[in-house]
C-alpha cells in the first residue's frame, strides 16, 4: 500500500481546492497532525466532561455565599478604581469646570474675574513715549 493509498484510506472524504490531504511530510504521524490541523481528520473523539447540550433542561447551580462574597468584593473593587482613575484623569483646561468653582456663589465669580483681569493688566509693561 503506497502512502497515497494510506492517506486515503484514513481520510476518504477529506478533498480540498489544493490537495493538502495529499502531502507527504515524511512520516504518518506528522501527516496525520497535518490532517488534524487542517481540519481533515474524519472523526475526533471527545476526551472532556461536559458535551454542549447534554445538561440544557437541568437549571443552574445556585451560587454559593463564597461566590457571592467574591462577586461582592471584586464589584466594590472596581467601583473604588473607576472612581480612583477619574479623580486622576479629571483634566481643567479651557472649557472646563474645576469642582471649587462649580461651589462657588455669582458675587465670589465677579469678584474673582476682576482681580484677575487686574492681574492680567499688570502684567503688561507700560509703554514710554520717546520724548519730543
Amino acid at each position: 500500500m503506497s502512502k497515497q493509498d494510506h492517506l486515503n484510506s484514513k481520510c476518504p472524504n477529506v478533498h480540498s481546492a489544493n490537495a493538502w490531504e495529499a502531502v507527504d511530510l515524511g512520516s504518518p504521524s506528522r501527516n496525520e497532525k497535518f490532517l488534524r490541523l487542517m481540519g481533515g481528520a474524519t472523526s475526533r473523539e471527545h476526551k472532556g466532561s461536559i458535551i454542549i447540550g447534554e445538561c440544557a433542561d437541568l437549571p443552574h447551580r445556585q451560587i454559593g455565599s463564597s461566590q457571592t462574597k467574591i462577586a461582592g468584593e471584586l464589584e466594590s473593587q472596581f467601583r473604588e478604581g473607576v472612581d480612583r482613575r477619574a479623580l486622576l484623569n479629571e483634566h481643567q483646561g479651557l472649557g472646563s469646570l474645576s469642582k471649587s468653582n462649580n461651589s462657588s456663589s455669582p458675587s465670589h465669580e465677579a469678584s474673582d474675574k476682576s482681580s484677575l483681569r487686574g492681574q492680567y493688566l499688570s502684567s503688561f509693561v507700560p509703554a514710554q513715549r520717546p520724548h519730543p
